[in-house]
């Protein structure tokens, strides 16, 4: 199990990653790629990213 003071981090930095990986899929959409992978990652990292906002300590 991780030390409940990692898992913000990791919800931030998933979240950063979530983000970024909608970006990427709206340039691909936007340059007329297909963004199927980027969205696939998104959804990926957004859900991590809810899982780690969710288990993350609550106050003190």
């Amino acid at each position: 199990m991780l030390p409940r003071k990692v898992l913000p981090v990791l919800a931030v930095v998933f979240s950063a990653a979530a983000l970024g990986s909608v970006v990427l899929a709206v340039v691909d959409l936007a340059v007329g790629r297909a963004a199927a992978g980027d969205g696939f990652i998104a959804g990926l990292n957004g859900a991590m990213a809810a899982l780690f906002w969710r288990w993350r300590p609550q106050g003190r």
